[in-house]
């Protein structure tokens, strides 16, 4: 059964689209995952990527000119469905018809990660009501924690269990502690992602850090929560591997 789940974050900034790729490429490794960009107002997946010029994205299924699986491209194992960033293209397109198009994904993958706005906006409910559950996406400062609950309140509204929280950008002696977040938004924390230099440098790119540097901590936390997401036991790569894989062997 086609699990469907929501990111979102209070504010943005906090890394919540960074997060959406890496993770559902670490969780590609162990399942078949479709991320979706639902941030139909300013989009950023594709750019994370490098995608562009495509002849069909998510906002001309919402149209009606395209069917969502003529929307889906490959990204190494990882099945992606962007949205255009074009003003023509979101000028245009009516996020209330998001749930209806997006479920019928259902038993063609695994899991698909929508990737929301930030914020509490009509597009952001579009996406939350289009999901079986939500990961809240924070940073470890009050502001970003505080609008965090935000969305944690919308989702109880709404009825939609969260699974977890996921910490971005951690390491700063002035962040707020993991008990702390985790008072404040009534919710376990199921994943840290530390703060890494690598991770701009893998946007830069157009390249995910869980592939660009693969052996960095924020790729190897990405690796972590993918594998508890999923059961399965996480080993890191042990040195000769490593080297074995440098030199393509």
């Amino acid at each position: 059964m086609t699990k469907f789940v929501c990111l979102a974050s209070g504010k943005g900034g906090t890394g919540k689209t960074t997060t959406t790729l890496n993770l559902g490429l670490a969780l590609s490794e162990y399942r078949d995952v479709t991320v979706i960009d639902g941030n139909l107002s300013t989009p950023n997946i594709a750019l994370h990527l490098g995608i562009q010029n495509l002849p069909s994205y998510l906002n001309h299924v919402l149209q009606g000119k395209k069917k969502i699986v003529q929307s889906i491209y490959t990204h190494k194992k990882l099945k992606v469905i962007p949205s255009s960033i074009f003003i023509k293209d979101i000028r245009k397109t009516p996020y209330k018809k998001l749930k209806t198009e997006i479920r019928k994904l259902k038993d063609l993958t695994d899991i698909v990660l929508i990737d929301s706005s930030a914020g509490l906006s009509d597009e952001v409910v579009a996406c939350m009501k289009a999901s079986d559950e939500l990961l809240i996406v924070t940073n470890p400062d009050l502001p970003s924690v505080t609008d965090s609950l935000k969305s944690v309140k919308l989702a109880e509204e709404l009825k939609l269990p969260i699974t977890g929280v996921i910490v971005n950008k951690t390491a700063n002696k002035h962040d707020l502690s993991k008990n702390d977040i985790e008072k404040i938004l009534e919710n376990k924390i199921i994943g840290e992602i530390p703060e890494d230099s690598n991770v701009p440098s893998s946007i830069k790119l157009a390249n995910p850090v869980i592939h660009s540097f693969p052996y960095s901590e924020s790729a190897k936390a990405y690796k972590r929560l993918a594998a508890e997401l999923t059961g399965t036991e996480y080993e890191e790569e042990s040195i000769v591997t490593k080297i074995l894989n440098f030199f393509g062997l």
